[in-house]
C-alpha cells in the first residue's frame, strides 16, 4: 500500500475544485428550489479549497510541478462556469462574459507556448489575487440579489470588465514581456557561449 504524500494535498485541493465545477453548474442552472444560491455554496467551497491549497503550498513548500498547472486550471475553469451560468441565467451582459472567456483562453494559450518553450512558470501577483477575490465577490453579489437590482449588477459587470483588462495587461506586462523575455534573451546567450 502506498503512503499518503502529504506534499500533494494542495494538488488534491486543485483536484476537488475541478470536480466542484459540474455540481456547481448542476446546482445553479438545474436544480429547483434554491438552485442559485446552493450553486452559490459550492462556489464559496471552491474559493475556500483555493486559498487553502495556495496556503499549504506555500507555507510547506508543496510545490510540484503539477500543481504549478492544476491550481490556475482550476481557477480558470471554475471562473469561466460561473461566468457562463450568470450570463445563461439573463444575470450578466454578453460582453463580460466575452470579454472574460477570451482572456482565460489567450492566458491558457500563452501559458501554454511559455511551458513549451522555457519551462517558466508565473507566480501569483498581487493583481491576480486581488482579481480572483473581486471576480468571487461580485459572482457572489449577482447570485445572493439573483439579479433584482439592474443598477448593481451592471455596475459591478463594470468593474468586473476594467479588473479583467487590467490584470490582463499586467499579467502581458509582467509575463510576456518581462520574464520570458528576460528567459528568452538568456536562452539565446547561453546558447552564443
Amino acid at each position: 500500500m502506498k503512503k499518503f504524500r502529504t506534499e500533494l494535498i494542495p494538488n488534491y485541493l486543485s483536484l476537488f475544485r475541478i470536480l466542484l465545477i459540474p455540481l456547481f453548474i448542476y446546482l445553479f442552472l438545474f436544480y429547483q428550489n434554491d438552485g442559485m444560491l446552493w450553486g452559490g455554496v459550492v462556489f464559496i467551497l471552491a474559493g475556500i479549497t483555493d486559498i487553502i491549497d495556495g496556503y499549504l503550498a506555500r507555507r510547506n513548500n508543496w510545490i510540484t510541478n503539477i500543481g504549478k498547472l492544476l491550481d490556475p486550471l482550476a481557477d480558470k475553469l471554475m471562473q469561466i462556469a460561473a461566468i457562463s451560468c450568470l450570463y445563461i441565467k439573463s444575470l450578466i451582459p454578453f460582453w463580460l462574459i466575452l470579454t472574460i472567456v477570451v482572456k482565460e483562453l489567450v492566458m491558457i494559450a500563452g501559458a501554454t507556448l511559455i511551458l513549451k518553450r522555457g519551462r517558466i512558470y508565473v507566480h501569483s501577483n498581487w493583481y491576480g489575487k486581488m482579481g480572483t477575490t473581486v471576480f468571487y465577490a461580485v459572482v457572489l453579489t449577482i447570485i445572493i440579489t439573483k439579479g433584482n437590482y439592474p443598477v448593481v449588477s451592471n455596475l459591478l459587470s463594470v468593474l468586473l470588465l476594467l479588473l479583467t483588462l487590467f490584470t490582463f495587461f499586467m499579467y502581458y506586462i509582467k509575463t510576456y514581456r518581462g520574464e520570458y523575455k528576460k528567459k528568452r534573451l538568456q536562452n539565446q546567450n547561453n546558447q552564443k557561449g
